[in-house]
């Protein structure tokens, strides 16, 4: 592992310890999981964007919405969609953040919703892991997050596998 990749990890340990009682209450009172975090590899050159999918979902009887996302391993990250405009892939940020429905999910995903990374402070290679974090805004949790372990994958675009 890199030093920035050790970095990222104590990072992601020492907000977990830092923010254990949003954490708690995010997981617990909403019921807020996260599942598959990842990432593509990214080319070695510097500086590079990436983007990171996961699956949010929000057991709870209340709408939530994500309203912000950080990352050590960045210079910004922040939610955005990829949308076709007139045949043309376009990408949006979010400034309202991101609504999940009571009893529902929203996945983050390729040609989708996602965490948009730019200017990584090292490219992203197989194997390593970076923490996100997830912050929340509703009636009951302004505020709170939650830290996911990004797990760093070679994913090929759909377009690009052989069937």
């Amino acid at each position: 592992m890199t030093s920035r990749i050790i970095q990222a990890f104590a990072f992601a340990l020492l907000s977990i310890v830092a923010t254990g009682q949003a954490f708690a209450e995010a997981s617990e009172n909403h019921a807020i999981t996260v599942a598959h975090p990842w990432a593509r590899a990214t080319p070695p050159i510097e500086p590079v964007n990436a983007a990171a999918y996961m699956i949010i979902n929000n057991q709870s009887d209340k709408d939530i919405r994500v309203t912000g996302v950080s990352t050590p391993i960045a210079q910004t990250a922040s939610l955005h969609q990829s949308l076709t405009v007139d045949g043309q892939m376009r990408m949006r940020a979010l400034p309202d953040g991101l609504a999940v429905p009571a009893g529902g999910s929203v996945k983050l995903e390729p040609k989708g919703y996602h965490v948009m990374m730019m200017s990584l402070d090292e490219p992203l290679k197989v194997g390593d892991s970076f923490p996100v974090t997830l912050t929340f805004a509703d009636s009951e949790s302004a505020g709170a997050s939650i830290v996911v372990d990004v797990q760093v994958r070679d994913e090929r675009p759909a377009s690009h596998s052989s069937h």
